[in-house]
């Protein structure tokens, strides 16, 4: 297995070029959050430290591969008195499979609101993993590599395509267990390398009756706004949603809470939900 700091970690090949493994992570296709951290880790490497991305805006061009480098691009569109642009071109064997802006600020004091405000769950030590609620189901638990990085425990929902579940929402704590750098950079990518986790699940999951075995479901594009600095080594909670689907697309929302209840970041994903011809 391919360990996290390994694939957030993109080697210079040219100037503002980079290449970071692909590894096997993701079900049937790369995992669309790992290439999300590591074109912003890419991103990262041309704008100072002092400035942290605050938004990126990503999307899925193309299935990736488990066993081929991905190659990243890096564009400097702008780099003003307080803000920095970047966009970044992930490729496999020239072919792009995913594009993403990226924005940086230098923080500073302004005015301050949240409304979002994280619910009261269950502390995460006492919950079942998803493997766990599987297993006491009498299921296989779902063959998801990405997990090999991240412990999750569901609290609503959470078990991925779950039949007995119908609601349109879902939450879970989650965390990295590896021993990873602690820094500002270093916890924003696994905060964009979990933010990718089940969102477009939430707009699958009212409709299984629906569904038959050939439903085709993929990510097509990928937000996160970033609110506070992630404390990654630590317990986090992840509150879906999904308001709308149709057209054979569906819309997910996530907001990511601190244990503490600062809430970290907010996600917006939009999916393909094909149904079968059969």
């Amino acid at each position: 297995m391919t360990g996290l700091n390994e694939l957030l970690q993109p080697r210079p090949i040219a100037e503002d070029r980079y290449r970071v493994v692909a590894g096997k992570t993701g079900w049937r296709r790369l995992y669309g959050g790992q290439v999300v951290a590591q074109a912003l880790a890419a991103a990262c490497l041309t704008v100072d430290r002092d400035r942290p991305c605050h938004s990126l805006h990503a999307y899925f061009l193309r299935p990736g591969a488990f066993d081929t480098p991905i190659d990243l691009e890096v564009s400097r569109d702008r780099d003003g008195r307080s803000f920095s642009a970047r966009r970044v071109v992930a490729s496999q064997n020239g072919a792009p499979i995913l594009t993403m802006l990226a924005s940086f600020h230098v923080d500073e004091a302004g005015l301050a609101h949240d409304s979002d405000r994280m619910p009261d769950v269950p502390e995460p030590e006492g919950l079942p993993t998803i493997a766990d609620k599987a297993r006491a189901r009498g299921r296989e638990p779902p063959k998801l590599n990405m997990l090999d990085h991240i412990d999750v425990r569901p609290i609503a929902g959470g078990i991925p395509y779950d039949p007995d579940y119908t609601e349109a929402t879902a939450m879970f704590w989650f965390r990295f267990p590896e021993a990873l750098p602690d820094d500002p950079v270093t916890n924003q990518l696994l905060l964009a390398y979990a933010s990718d986790l089940f969102v477009l699940n939430t707009a699958v999951q009212p409709h299984r009756s629906a569904m038959t075995a050939d439903v085709a479901v993929a990510s097509l594009d990928h937000s996160i706004w970033f609110h506070s600095d992630a404390p990654c080594g630590q317990w986090m909670l992840y509150v879906q949603e999904s308001p709308w689907a149709g057209r054979a697309r569906g819309l997910g929302r996530g907001y990511i809470f601190a244990r503490d209840g600062r809430h970290l970041a907010s996600v917006a994903q939009e999916g393909l939900i094909r149904l079968g011809r059969g």
